[in-house]
């Protein structure tokens, strides 16, 4: 599949300095993209994350990440809406999104969560 996810956790009320990889099924994305659609809210204007990209010449830095390399605002929801997805086969499976979401399930269930899809 061509489409990255990557989940940003909120550790303040504008930044992320977490970066959790998620590796995608077409099934997974298409089921994290409805939860987004449902869900999402546009981050901060302010929002930080070491996937910033503005400046440096696209290089990946921390700083301001509002959008994703394909234009579009940034969205996150909240950590018990992605937990809904812990039984996905693609999550139980592999040892890259059990990580991801164990971290996730040690986090309150309010926690906002950028969804980085690049």
């Amino acid at each position: 599949m061509g489409l990255d996810l990557t989940l940003l956790p909120f550790d303040g009320a504008t930044y992320s300095q977490t970066v959790l990889p998620v590796v995608l099924s077409e099934e997974l994305a298409e089921m994290l993209m409805e939860v987004e659609r449902k869900k999402g809210r546009h981050v901060p204007e302010t929002f930080n994350s070491y996937l910033s990209r503005e400046g440096f010449d696209g290089c990946t830095h921390y700083g301001r990440t509002t959008e994703t390399p394909y234009g579009e605002l940034l969205k996150s929801v909240q950590v018990k809406d992605l937990l809904k997805c812990w039984d996905h086969p693609n999550v139980l499976e592999g040892s890259i999104n059990r990580a991801a979401w164990a971290y996730l399930s040690r986090l309150e269930n309010d926690t906002p969560v950028a969804l980085f899809w690049s």
